[in-house]
């Protein structure tokens, strides 16, 4: 390799484009972690050169800014096609650079007639830096960088905008019903206007002490990135590894995802192999780029949305690929080892691995999570990915990648619903039961492997690993161990309210029979309390009938723990929630039997009073529909 110091307008000053491959991510500096301290390291060497002229001094010293180092690799061309190189690791800054001279430059062009000329050769110069100029082999080659596939089309409408204004057109921004602010503009986009309006206050400032005008304030600013901002340029040749200078740059910048490191070293080694990298991405992995989803915190790409994975929040795609490589292993690992356990995988391969192929075989892995995690259908398993989701145990997505895609041809398809159904069984239960998780990772990892070593997966398998468990770790609670739960326990307090919500549904789904109108719940319903929490203030307080024994509980102990019970907990839209909230039952009741089309509220019906013997009654009707919905299968002897 060749590595020279360089300074920004070096670098940009000859017919070269710098070419960003399709695989790499999109462009994600941010103003906070970015474009402020680049811009307040420009800053403070315009302001030294400021203070050279006002004082006329040269003992004032200009310190340098390194910026950091950017990677390419020559590009062959031929005919027409200007210089071409492939930019390794660097692209965030390349393209930050770009818009940074395309604002200057566009705020020197439409300055007033008088300032514009006296300041016209710079804006030249600008220019030069921003735009190849002569015989071209293609309309793109005129841009300096090309960024990846993601970018390219802001990129292009933002650096030939030619105004702030232009930008503000071409992005205008746009309030969503509901939304108090303003979805953002597209990176690209609001990084121009952040230093169009930066380069403006700093040439137009009057209050730094510093009686220096426009004029002189623009000279100060060009001459900064002109002689005193750096780079290193590392230029690879043919005979050097481009992965591992990329690895070793990695912790600079803005941190890279796994997935991220993931893509770039597939896609290296299909360069290794002579390849197309581009023709593989946009058949293979544009989809993990590009594919939207409505947005979620200000993102709207469905792969790069954040989902949480223990106490972490991590994107899609990192998620997937961690659940993904431990089905292919049948191993537990840390995610935080994603990448290296992805190459050592890679590389544990006797033969060089068909890349198109493992392409194809984790596009197809990928469909089945996207479903698994952004369930859109109204099928057994979308209904089984949603409650799985709110469970939050997502230790099983493995198993669930292995049932449904990897051992696919291995699995009896009439048994996989039923398959479904036990896991949420198994997992359900323990919840209720209030057993512990932290051994699920192990659990079904063992689960995952004695389904890779089966010949036939069928429920009955997966039934008889469940039912081996017999400690607190590992028990599929039977009947009994359900039903004194569900009687007993204060869910609503022990567990998240959309947890006992989830429940709730599933029962009252099961309630429904061919005997009634199908009806779809669209709305948000609420958990309400019969019984309200409150219910000192229109309920009669329980009445002691004899004096406890110590340790036992009083009357009113024993009421504060019944209602957070299923028995006395129900679903109500908001408004009827509202409407009833901590009235007394008499005037309650009679609300929620008129107004609920709720089958579970069906109950209400007939029931003429509400204390604690009512709410086990009706806690104990609910258990008997809770266990037909998570059945478990009694052991064989």
């Amino acid at each position: 390799m060749e590595t020279h110091k360089i300074v920004l307008f070096d670098l940009f000053r000859r017919e070269r484009q710098y070419c960003v491959p399709l695989f790499q991510r999109p462009y994600v500096w941010s103003q906070q972690k970015q474009w402020e301290p680049l811009w307040n390291d420009v800053l403070d060497r315009s302001k030294a050169i400021l203070d050279q002229q006002a004082r006329g001094s040269r003992r004032i010293v200009v310190r340098n800014h390194f910026l950091g180092a950017i990677v390419t690799r020559h590009l062959d061309v031929f005919g027409q096609h200007i210089d071409a190189a492939e930019v390794i690791d660097g692209q965030q800054r390349l393209t930050t650079l770009q818009i940074l001279f395309s604002a200057f430059h566009d705020f020197l062009r439409n300055l007033p007639e008088d300032d514009a000329g006296k300041l016209a050769r710079i804006a030249s110069d600008l220019g030069t830096l921003t735009r190849n100029d002569g015989v071209l082999g293609a309309d793109n080659e005129a841009f300096k960088v090309w960024p990846t596939n993601a970018d390219r089309a802001t990129f292009e409408k933002v650096v030939t905008a030619g105004s702030a204004e232009e930008v503000e057109t071409r992005f205008p921004l746009v309030r969503r019903k509901w939304n108090r602010n303003p979805d953002p503009r597209p990176r690209l986009a609001e990084a121009y206007l952040y230093f169009h309006e930066a380069i403006h206050a700093f040439c137009y400032e009057t209050d730094d002490g510093v009686d220096l005008g426009l004029e002189q304030r623009a000279h100060a600013l060009y001459e900064a990135l002109r002689r005193h901002v750096l780079l290193v340029h590392i230029e690879l040749q043919d005979d050097d590894d481009p992965q591992v200078i990329f690895e070793s740059l990695n912790a600079r910048g803005e941190p890279l995802h796994p997935s991220d490191l993931i893509r770039n070293f597939v896609f290296m080694r299909a360069s290794a192999q002579d390849l197309d990298p581009d023709a593989l991405y946009m058949e293979w992995w544009r989809e993990y780029d590009e594919r939207m989803a409505p947005p979620q915190q200000g993102e709207d790409h469905f792969w790069k949305q954040m989902e949480r994975q223990g106490r972490l929040r991590r994107p899609r795609l990192d998620l997937f690929v961690f659940h993904y490589l431990q089905s292919l292993l049948g191993e537990e690992f840390s995610i935080g080892h994603l990448y290296q356990a992805f190459r050592d995988w890679w590389e544990d391969s006797e033969e060089d691995r068909l890349i198109e192929n493992e392409l194809r075989r984790m596009r197809a892995h990928s469909e089945v999570f996207a479903r698994l995690i952004a369930p859109s259908e109204d099928d057994p398993l979308a209904t089984f990915a949603r409650r799985l989701s709110v469970l939050d145990t997502s230790t099983v997505y493995p198993v669930l990648l292995f049932i449904l895609v990897g051992g696919k041809d291995r699995a009896a398809t009439s048994d996989v619903d039923g398959i479904l159904t036990d896991l949420e069984s198994f997992l359900v239960r323990r919840m209720i039961c209030g057993l512990t998780t932290k051994s699920y990772n192990k659990l079904f990892v063992g689960l995952l492997r004695r389904l890779r070593e089966a010949e036939r997966i069928d429920r009955a398998l997966v039934q008889g690993f469940l039912l081996e468990g017999t400690g607190p770790a590992v028990l599929w609670p039977d009947d009994t161990q359900f039903r004194r739960s569900w009687l007993s326990r204060p869910v609503y307090t022990e567990l998240k309210a959309y947890r006992v919500a989830m429940l709730l549904r599933a029962v009252n789904l099961q309630l429904h029979t061919s005997k009634q109108e199908p009806i779809r719940y669209t709305g948000a319903l609420t958990i309400e309390h019969v019984m309200p929490q409150a219910w000192a203030d229109a309920w009669p307080a329980p009445v002691e009938s004899e004096t406890p024994a110590e340790g036992d509980e009083t009357a009113v102990n024993r009421r504060n723990r019944l209602i957070h019970t299923f028995g006395n907990l129900t679903l109500l839209t908001r408004e009827l929630n509202l409407d009833v909230s901590n009235g007394p039952f008499g005037l309650k009741r009679p609300e929620i039997a008129e107004q609920s089309l709720i089958r579970m509220n069906a109950w209400f019906q007939r029931a003429e009073k509400w204390d604690e013997e009512e709410i086990i009654k009706r806690g104990a009707a609910l258990a008997d529909v809770a266990i037909e919905v998570w059945q478990r299968p009694v052991p064989s002897e």
